[in-house]
């Protein structure tokens, strides 16, 4: 878990008195939210009710005036520290109305009504402000009920949170004014509606900025917020202008296939919430506590969200949702067959594991988002262990994933000579072809690095060799024999599997470059990419630089 317990019965029971309960997957989750738009529910929940979809307006941003206190990389100063961020004091716990009933929806449509309120005008700091001179109570409280974090316009940003029972000031330190408690922005209490607090920081910030919140002077996330960034003491909420994607956690996910929990981290593109109807494909990856920036991962991030971004706003990729998934077992569930390391024969879960992202949580996210089903929209994507399980995933589950990328992907697992007692390698796997997977059934992007840990360029470093092998296999099975590998025009049609000895430049390959080397590398026909990074080793690092290949390749723009 992420978040302290008294954080979580806070706000199930605050989001219990505006009877908001949304669908998710088995257990208790952190409030993400539902048909991606404004509702409003619970940090942890139940999660087996249902909930209205709610959009929220919210107008371009403009560029801020010079004088723009910037984003600074600070923690809060000498606020008490727990391994999730500082602490907040939330034992007390506001008294639920008698005339709401725990569980029961709250239809609120802010583009339309609120509160018998017709709004002309997306919501935001001007409106909101005209709400409380003219005391529109009901529509405030509508509001609120239908909240889903901040909101910026040309104006500021607009917060409206909810407070504890009995909080006198409430306060927001962020980026964006160097976490001072000097610099803080005060919020004010809302008119006939206790505990509802409020404020505007002006000018917008630009880009997203960590915050939380001071609740006389205790540290909070703001429970109005599902939308998060990872600190240095573990999440913060985030503050998101337009035009950037938002990061939701669902909190201790349930697996009734390997009887445990996990957390998940959902980023939802930009335009999911300019286009209130569309449906989007997801990509599912495994490491998930790596996948977005977050300066706790042990061994560096691949700043999936940054890469998105910029993507999407540029028309280079599709859209796409991305579901970073957790683990806390990795050797056990990344493996379809046991293997031996050195400590004895790991468990091979990786039939239970992928059965999980297939059978509960790709349903769960498409109850709860506004996913696009089917294999041809949803991929799966990891390195290394998670690169091979990615593969594997995709070939024995090809009724749940159409779309795989590979990064390093550990095929020795299986190999004779690698690790004992082993089964059949990858490549092996894809010539027998089980499941009769067509060539087109199934969009493959595959890469590996050339270079060791100690600087050595060789055919047998990050796996290069086993990953070409798998390659081979596909190309064998009538997968596109990519003209670019042939890099001298005189190669047969099928490449040969070389031994790991053969010398870097006697292996032909495509290299990996930033941009797409040509037009085929995006071409929506195709059904195999294979890239190596010249120089690039096997850590994050390298896999942040060619994930936006990948992207390009999975997810190409529609025409």
């Amino acid at each position: 878990m992420i978040t302290q317990t008294s954080r979580s019965l806070h706000l199930a029971f605050w989001f219990a008195a505006i009877g908001l309960i949304v669908p998710a997957c088995s257990g208790t989750v952190m409030r993400a939210p539902q048909d991606g738009s404004d509702d409003g529910a619970a940090a942890s929940i139940d999660v087996t009710a249902d909930a209205t979809a709610v959009d929220d307006a919210t107008a371009d941003l403009s560029a801020p005036p010079d004088d723009v206190v910037p984003a600074v990389d600070s923690e809060p100063g000498d606020a008490p520290m727990t391994d999730s961020g500082p602490t907040p004091d939330l034992d007390e716990e506001p008294d639920v109305p008698d005339s709401v009933d725990e569980g029961q929806d709250v239809p609120v449509d802010i583009e339309a009504d609120i509160g018998g309120v017709a709004l002309e005008e997306p919501l935001g700091p001007a409106l909101f402000a005209e709400w409380v001179t003219l005391g529109e109570t009901a529509a405030i409280l509508d509001a609120v009920a239908a909240w889903d974090g901040p909101v910026c316009d040309e104006s500021g940003c607009l917060f409206v949170t909810e407070s504890p029972e009995g909080t006198t000031t409430t306060t927001v330190l962020g980026e964006f004014n160097g976490w001072s408690e000097a610099a803080a922005l005060a919020l004010a209490p809302v008119p006939g509606a206790p505990g509802v607090f409020w404020g505007v920081l002006s000018p917008a910030v630009v880009a997203p900025a960590a915050y939380k919140l001071q609740h006389d002077g205790q540290w909070a996330l703001d429970p109005s917020n599902p939308y998060v960034l990872f600190g240095g003491f573990g999440v913060d909420s985030a503050l998101t202008p337009p035009g950037f994607g938002r990061i939701a956690v669902l909190e201790d996910v349930a697996s009734p296939q390997l009887g445990n929990t996990r957390d998940c981290f959902v980023y939802l593109p930009a335009p999911y919430f300019e286009e209130s109807n569309a449906e989007y494909p997801v990509l599912v990856m495994h490491d998930g506590f790596n996948v977005f920036t977050n300066p706790l991962a042990p061994f560096g991030t691949w700043d999936v969200e940054l890469t998105a971004d910029a993507l999407i706003a540029a028309g280079e990729v599709e859209p796409v949702i991305i579901v970073g998934v957790d683990t806390d077992d990795r050797l056990q569930e990344y493996t379809w067959t046991p293997i031996d390391l050195g400590d004895g024969p790991l468990l091979a879960k990786a039939p239970a594991y992928v059965d999980f992202l297939a059978d509960t949580l790709l349903p769960a996210l498409s109850a709860r988002f506004r996913t696009r089903e089917g294999p041809a929209s949803t991929g799966i994507a990891g390195s290394s262990l998670g690169g091979i399980i990615s593969m594997w995933g995709a070939w024995t589950r090809p009724d749940a994933f159409g779309r795989v990328a590979s990064f390093s992907g550990a095929y020795w697992v299986g190999e004779p000579d690698a690790a004992e007692p082993s089964g059949p390698p990858m490549h092996v796997l894809i010539d027998q072809n089980p499941k009769a997977i067509p060539p087109g059934g199934l969009r493959v992007y595959l890469d590996t690095g050339d270079t060791s840990s100690d600087g050595q360029t060789s055919y047998s470093s990050d796996s290069w060799v086993y990953t070409d092998w798998t390659r081979n296999a596909l190309i064998r099975l009538g997968w596109d024999d990519h003209a670019g590998w042939d890099t001298d025009g005189t190669l047969a049609t099928t490449p040969s599997d070389l031994p790991s000895s053969t010398a870097p430049t006697s292996v032909p390959h495509l290299v990996w470059s930033s941009e797409p080397a040509d037009a085929s590398w995006t071409d929506p026909e195709r059904d195999l990419l294979c890239v190596v990074g010249h120089g690039h080793q096997h850590n994050e690092a390298a896999w942040r630089q060619r994930f936006g290949v990948a992207l390009r390749f999975l997810f190409p723009p529609e025409p």
